[in-house]
């Protein structure tokens, strides 16, 4: 049987890059394994429609074993700039300090000992609106990761995950599978949005229940995509599900979990959350004053993170309008009862749960 050979990766660039702790993602003589059967398979003519699936298969597993990342995956550990990130996250976000504490402190320890992030699977618990998503996406720029968002309530198969058997029509390997395959890295961070609102039933299967493996390590590090029938190594994965109860799911899903909870910001915090967001935005359109006066962050402030996003881009059209590059009360106020959040701005709950 044929060994795995792949184009040499020997560049200046390649060399000069330092050591990085690092796993190996699938074994390579599996995948050559995998390859020599997939070839006997897709020479057979008695599997009839099968067969061409086969072929198909065989590419992908031969695109993998000519990658020339090869099987080594890096593992994230925290440096100086990571920290500085984080900081810079947690002075944005100070309602959702809880997650990103979590994570600083877990940055502080990678660097006092030279050992690369982990992180278990952890449920952002909190209402509507108050940037759960928006943080998970920072949470991985600042971690320098990817950053997988999954949309659980349209999660309607199973194999979208975790790969769809030969038999389904347009099978193809699950998205777990193609981030570690497609990334440098071991450690994507993964966000299951709304995981409560999951379908119980995708075709007599229950999507969670792929979680009771994925969310304990050793199982983890046994993972196999149905299409590949790859084994890889998927313990090393950030899932942060955000939730806006956990009524609805499963207590041995909830009990493989750290539970955050995050609470509305209190007035001071919301003034905080809504200079950071107007900074951002003005800062992505340079025609946009980006100095905040006291009465804009007073309006912004009544509002849901969430809300002030969209208030700020409908904000924004009203100042145009105007021949003006500087956002006043009245913008905002009307770009606000366009969106719909001036009429019953959020209340407000002072601290976290």
């Amino acid at each position: 049987m044929n060994s795995i050979k792949r184009p040499s990766k020997t560049t200046k660039a390649a060399t000069a890059k330092p050591v990085r702790p690092s796993v190996a993602l699938y074994n390579d003589g599996e995948l050559a394994a995998l390859i020599h059967a997939a070839e006997i398979a897709a020479g057979n003519t008695e599997l009839g429609g099968t067969q061409s699936e086969e072929a198909r298969r065989l590419a992908s597993l031969k695109d993998i074993a000519g990658s020339f990342i090869g099987p080594e995956r890096a593992l994230l550990l925290a440096d100086d700039g990571m920290i500085r990130d984080l900081r810079r996250l947690l002075e944005a976000a100070p309602n959702l300090s809880p997650l990103v504490e979590l994570f600083l402190r877990e940055a502080l320890s990678s660097q006092r000992t030279g050992t690369p992030l982990m992180m278990p699977p952890i449920v952002l618990l909190g209402p509507p609106g108050v940037g759960k998503t928006h943080v998970a996406r920072r949470l991985a720029r600042a971690l320098g990761t990817a950053f997988v968002p999954i949309e659980m309530s349209l999660l309607d198969d199973i194999g979208d995950l975790s790969g769809h058997t030969l038999s389904w029509k347009s099978a193809r390997p699950g998205v777990i599978a193609r981030t570690l395959l497609d990334e440098p890295w071991a450690s994507p961070l993964i966000l299951l949005d709304e995981i409560e609102k999951a379908p119980k039933y995708s075709h007599s299967q229950r999507p969670l229940d792929l979680f009771h493996a994925l969310f304990e390590p050793e199982s983890a590090s046994r993972f196999r995509d149905q299409y590949l029938r790859l084994e890889l190594r998927a313990d090393h994965i950030f899932w942060i599900a955000t939730a806006n109860s956990i009524d609805s799911i499963p207590t041995t899903i909830v009990d493989r979990c750290l539970i955050v909870r995050i609470d509305r910001p209190s007035p001071a915090e919301g003034r905080e959350i809504a200079e950071a967001l107007f900074r951002s935005f003005a800062a992505d359109r340079p025609g946009i004053a980006g100095h905040p006066t006291r009465a804009i962050l007073d309006v912004l402030a009544r509002h849901s993170p969430r809300h002030v996003r969209r208030i700020l881009h409908i904000a924004a059209g009203f100042a145009a309008a105007r021949d003006a590059t500087a956002l006043t009360v009245v913008d905002l106020e009307a770009a606000a009862a366009v969106v719909g959040a001036g009429a019953a701005p959020e209340p407000h709950r002072i601290g976290f749960l």
